[in-house]
């Protein structure tokens, strides 16, 4: 989980606000449930044993020689130590759901409390939780018994404190991130904690997780990324604005000094090697100091969702000289670009570097964002950053290489509609850098050369830049191979290993090289904090759908392409965050891209994090929450056994080649911040083809290469299965097993995907059929039709000017929000018997659909009167309904029936076995007797009847005649 965001909005998208929904239902599955159902898809409850071991063997997980995927979850802190009463029932249903691998994440939590964290509440986190460890080993032991797999995650959130004897311990910042890479104390007491962890023996499988086959893979660190922290200018004192300590600070500029004295030895050779050249200075905004008489033409405004604003100069208040602009905001939103203040009209070359400069204060401490960008279509995002601003003057700068040719549509904009107030600027600069090699004072030979922030790389030399960026990424690729060397030697892990995840790009892609797999995160709509991180009184979400995103935000950056060919790859974190109203995407979005990226584990964050009493609670409780959320959990069991079983086809990847320079100089192009992730393509390319790295020590790189173009639009998987319209926001997935379709169905009526045709629909959902056996949804004999929208807390009560929920997240019970849809499915049958199932796959009622046209049924769901999430369709054929049909001993020898297909009538001809009457009797498909008007006629020993069937609708019937049945098509 994400512990910062920062979200820079580019230009202004249109404004999908949500609003409680009436007349919604109950489906409320229960977490414990374990039980058989008939029509829901089987996994089985298998123990684990030794011929179960997962290893990552070249680019996929093998299990018993064959390839294998996991569809996971997250359980965090509590939640991972409920009570061994509660843990049968919560592993039994995981498994019924499709689970077959949870993810233990935060474990190691400061805010779990005595029975909620493996460490006790202020004590030394030297020593195990004797209780929850207890737990947790039952826990593993269920789920082994289950069929279901342990992912563990080593240093997530733990809180060093002064008893673990490390010194100033209370001020080190969000969970030591960064710190816990080169500190050597802190390192040996991970090394510790896993030791103490992995190596005890289970009680309850009287082994050691390190050689339990139940274990399949282990996460050294989650989301802590040194390179990253430099991208977001961290790596400094907490006075300077940074996340170290002085005693970190000097210690990574040590280590910083040493590299450099190992690589340079001198400082003449440190001179030559980094001397670079730079070009001329050209000044960009006219007037940026607002000394002329009015405002120049090129500043300009917007305003957007309600805010108020107005912009001008201040005669009074100038930084430099007497004047300054001036942003007053009457009317906030909270959301900083819906109040810009831009300069416009400038001119950018791409790959040069840019600085932007200025001074800014104003009349309460508040936070503003400044970038650089297009002013035109699309609206590309250069860079930017956040700024904190103070009533007094400060001078602010960073810098950007601008990644295209940009003619006389550059933009800086100054974001401010947080909160209100007054904002100041002055001397707004944008223009090409001053370039240093050396700083005046800095000597290799008294080991005083700076390592300089990321936001002020473009005022020094690029050989500079690529050794600062060398460095970082050594020093934690070091740190990962040394921690795995240890796990694995060591400690015995037999499990697969990696370092991080939340990569930032292919920068951290190569530091992987010599790890087991790849893991990443990516979220949709991540809660935002305009104030203080996590603080529940103030969050947003934007609240929009990302199948109307022109990019498929989340899943483009989730399949970045980052990653080595030759390695697994999983997606530890994936959610799309509540109460987004279009989370109902998310599953089918996953499911079709994840296979087509052929990912080899999907983990959604998160299952359950909180106590015991809550698993049973029927509240969407935070965020992140989907085992309450309904109309996600109800799509578990259809999507995992589509995904596991490899019902949606791999794509052959398309290899990228990277050079030592494209990953040691991606600081020249990177603009994107901790929480961007860098590759020097259009990300959109992964939604049409699979993208993987061949080498990242290619001779000439990326620029060797021809790539596809891009898409725009209409994005159309090049194995032909899924289709993505951003323009009319629908997703669709076609397969001979598994189809789904999801977004704003009301607005796409006779949409087929395969062989399902959603005739109609009340508004924005997903829907997704699944074949249960080996057999094609063509002639499956039954299968899995699944209905989601969203799920709401009763007394939920929605803040639409904030979009945010703030704290009223209302009460249990939840409920559901009914959709009316009419689908054509196309299968061979004589007719379909649609099942309604209860939240525990139980069958709870039964209707029978008659067909259109041969092989094609009309089925109309509504879920205001069905009240159910989970439709079973069973296929009627031939055989069994002349099974089913009551047949006498009367015998006729050549029987014809015709015509056939049928119109109005037809003659039945038949010569007679024994003594008359013969009975003739029509049914229809789901064998029941319907009286026609029949006339008989003899004709030389032989019989002909002429059946009036002019008032049944079309569809399959049979005649039966004596003991004889013919089937009959009624086609007009």
């Amino acid at each position: 989980m994400k512990t910062i965001l920062l979200c820079l909005c580019l230009a202004a998208p249109s404004v999908l606000l949500a609003q409680n929904f009436s007349g919604g239902f109950s489906y409320a599955i229960p977490h414990n449930d374990g039980s058989n159902a008939p029509f829901l898809p089987k996994f089985k409850a298998r123990p684990l044993s030794e011929a179960d071991r997962v290893t990552a063997n070249g680019s996929k997980f093998m299990v018993g020689g064959q390839p294998y995927r996991f569809w996971g979850v997250n359980i965090t802190s509590s939640g991972a130590f409920a009570s061994k009463v509660s843990m049968p029932g919560i592993a039994s249903h995981a498994r019924k759901m499709g689970i077959n691998l949870v993810r233990f994440h935060h474990l190691d939590n400061p805010w779990g409390g005595s029975e909620g964290s493996i460490f006790v509440p202020n004590q030394s986190t030297r020593n195990l939780n004797a209780t929850t460890l207890d737990r947790l080993d039952f826990f593993i032991a269920e789920l082994k018994r289950n069929g279901i797999y342990t992912n563990m995650n080593l240093n997530v959130s733990r809180t060093f404190n002064g008893l673990d004897g490390v010194a100033n311990a209370d001020s080190i910042k969000d969970f030591a991130k960064g710190i816990t890479i080169f500190d050597p104390q802190l390192i040996n007491l991970q090394k510790e904690y896993a030791q103490q962890l992995l190596t005890h023996v289970n009680p309850y499988t009287g082994l050691k997780l390190a050689d339990d086959p139940a274990l399949a893979v282990v996460e050294i660190i989650n989301e802590n990324s040194i390179y990253g922290l430099w991208k977001d200018n961290l790596l400094k004192t907490t006075k300077e604005g940074g996340v170290l300590l002085v005693r970190h600070k000097n210690r990574l500029d040590s280590l910083w000094n040493a590299f450099l004295v190992a690589k340079y030895q001198t400082q003449t050779n440190l001179q030559t090697a980094w001397q670079g050249t730079g070009g001329g200075v050209t000044e960009r905004v006219i007037d940026g100091g607002f000394e002329g008489a009015s405002l120049n033409a090129n500043w300009q405004n917007e305003l957007h969702n309600g805010a108020a604003a107005t912009f001008g100069q201040d005669p009074t208040q100038g930084y430099a000289g007497t004047k300054s602009g001036k942003i007053t905001i009457s009317t906030a939103t909270g959301t900083d670009w819906n109040v810009q203040f831009k300069y416009v009209g400038f001119s950018l070359k791409k790959d040069t570097t840019y600085v932007v400069q200025f001074a800014a204060k104003a009349s309460k401490n508040r936070v503003i964002s400044v970038s650089l960008q297009r002013n035109d279509a699309p609206y590309t995002w250069y860079g930017g950053q956040q700024f904190n601003l103070t009533t007094a003057w400060q001078v602010f700068r960073f810098t950007v290489t601008a990644p295209e040719n940009n003619t006389a549509a550059g933009r800086v904009s100054f974001n401010a509609g947080t909160t209100d107030g007054a904002v100041w600027i002055d001397n707004v600069s944008v223009a090409e850098p001053v370039v240093a090699v050396l700083e005046a004072n800095e000597n290799l030979a008294a080991r005083n050369v700076r390592r300089v922030d990321y936001a002020n790389r473009g005022f020094y030399t690029k050989p500079r830049l690529t050794d600062l960026s060398d460095f970082y990424i050594n020093l934690q690729q070091r740190f990962m191979e040394d921690m795995r060397a240890y796990l694995r030697n060591t400690l015995g892990v037999r499990a697969a290993i990696t370092g991080t995840n939340a990569l930032v790009g292919i920068q951290e892609g190569v530091q992987h090289e010599n790890m087991d797999f790849y893991d990443d995160h990516a979220y949709w709509d991540h809660p935002q904090f305009p104030g203080v991180a996590w603080d529940a009184n103030n969050w947003r979400i934007d609240n929009a759908p990302m199948v109307k995103n022109g990019s498929f935000g989340a899943i483009t950056n989730a399949f970045s392409g980052v990653y080595k060919n030759d390695k697994p790859l999983t997606i530890s974190e994936y959610n799309h965050g509540y109460p987004n109203k279009y989370r109902a995407e998310m599953l089918p979005a996953m499911t079709a891209y994840g296979a087509f990226h052929g990912m080899d584990g999907l983990m959604f964050f998160e299952y359950n994090g909180e106590p015991d009493n809550t698993w049973a609670a029927d509240r969407v409780n935070g965020y992140f929450a989907i085992h309450r959320d309904h109309s996600v959990m109800a799509q578990f069991p259809g999507c995992a056994f589509a995904y596991r079983n490899g019902l949606i086809a791999e794509a052959q990847p398309t290899l990228i080649n990277y050079s030592d320079g494209d990953v040691y100089r991606s600081f020249e192009k990177d603009n994107q911040g901790r929480w961007g992730k860098y590759v020097p393509y259009d990300l959109r390319l992964q939604l049409t083809h699979s993208l993987r790295v061949g080498t990242y020590h290619h001779p000439q790189g990326i620029t060797a290469q021809t790539l596809p173009t891009p898409a725009s639009g209409v994005f159309q998987t090049n194995t032909q299965q899924t289709t993505l319209n951003t323009q009319t926001g629908l997703l669709t997935t076609a397969t001979p097993n598994y189809i789904s379709v999801a977004g704003f169905l009301q607005d796409s009526p006779n949409v087929q995907v395969g062989n399902l045709k959603v005739l109609s629909a009340s508004d924005f959902g997903a829907i997704t059929w699944v074949s249960l056996n080996e057999k094609p949804l063509a002639q499956a004999d039954t299968s899995l039709l699944t209905v989601a929208s969203r799920t709401h807390n009763a007394g939920m009560v929605w803040n639409a000017q904030n979009n945010s929920l703030n704290t009223n997240w209302g009460n249990a019970p939840t409920v559901v929000q009914p959709l009316q849809i009419v689908v054509r499915l196309t299968l061979q049958a004589e007719a379909l018997r649609i099942h309604v199932l209860s939240p525990t796959g139980q069958v709870v009622s039964t209707k029978d659909i008659m067909p259109t046209a041969p092989n094609t049924f009309d089925a109309v769901l509504n879920q205001s009167t069905d009240q159910t999430l989970w439709y079973g369709v069973q296929a009627i054929k031939t055989k069994d309904l002349v099974l089913a049909i009551n047949r006498p001993t009367t015998s006729v020898e050549n029987l014809v029936v015709s015509p056939n297909p049928v119109q109005n009538n037809f003659t039945v001809e038949y010569t007679a076995v024994g003594i008359e009457p013969v009975e003739i009797i029509v049914y229809n498909a789901m064998a029941a007797a319907i009286v026609c008007p029949t006339n008989k006629i003899g004709v030389a020993g032989r019989t002909l009847v002429n059946v009036d069937v002019s008032k049944l609708p079309n569809g399959v019937y049979f005649v039966r005649v004596g003991s004889e049945v013919k089937k009959i098509m009624i086609l007009r």
